[in-house]
């Protein structure tokens, strides 16, 4: 699935008037999944292919999710290309994505979400200000799950049941009519911090329904008007 080849790792696809559908981020595999869909360039509309990047060392990204959904048609991406040091850039109206990474390739298979991840978590708490109450200090960020047609993200994580020291459980923060997002992760310097976590701190603004995340080497803002934190036992 992955090719190594960077003088055509896209096998040229024309991103041009595609729309960008969904993107997957796993941390602690080095890897992300971004899949567009055909809208009114030359990939037929309703075909769908994702990009695979692999080893991956950086990301960035910045969507404005209303922007990008008014513009699924003709397509709101503009450009996008992988230059030959491995790093793809694709270019939004609305926003705008960076991934580093030592392999590229395309794969024909929609990405999916990390269903154990979900089923690995119970206890629900919900809305910005039962989650002042939480404490991700010293926690885990593994990837985020970002659906672009259905404006929703989820972010999963591992928390500490008490201190620093203690045991870490799964969770996964569910967020709902997101308006936008931004990432910007240094994806190797978190990989390496699970003893000790990635999640340095954690602030909600209730009010107006955002969070930031910051991270070892890196950090995440969503505003979204809905959360909902599942949690392991």
């Amino acid at each position: 699935m992955v090719d190594g080849n960077f003088e055509n790792p896209l096998n040229g696809l024309a991103l041009h008037d595609t729309a960008m559908t969904s993107i997957q981020l796993s941390l602690d595999r080095l890897a992300c999944m971004v899949e567009v869909e055909g809208s009114g360039g030359r990939l037929a509309k309703g075909e769908r292919v994702v990009i695979a990047c692999q080893d991956l060392h950086s990301f960035f990204a910045s969507f404005n999710f209303a922007e990008m959904q008014e513009n699924v048609w003709p397509g709101n991406v503009q450009d996008g290309r992988c230059d030959s040091a491995g790093i793809l850039r694709v270019y939004l109206t609305g926003g705008m994505l960076e991934a580093g990474a030592t392999n590229v390739a395309l794969c024909d298979a929609a990405c999916s979400e990390d269903e154990n991840s979900l089923n690995a978590t119970s206890i629900v708490l919900l809305g910005y200000e039962a989650l002042c109450n939480v404490d991700f200090d010293f926690g885990f960020l593994q990837g985020l799950g970002i659906s672009l047609a259905s404006s929703t993200l989820t972010a999963s994580v591992l928390m500490r049941v008490s201190d620093a020291s203690s045991e870490l459980v799964p969770a996964v923060l569910s967020f709902s009519r997101v308006r936008s997002c931004i990432l910007r992760l240094d994806v190797t310097a978190m990989k390496d911090s699970v003893k000790f976590g990635n999640i340095r701190a954690f602030r909600v603004n209730v009010r107006s329904g955002i969070v930031w995340m910051y991270c070892r080497e890196g950090f995440v803002e969503i505003v979204a008007e809905q959360v909902v934190l599942r949690k392991g036992s």
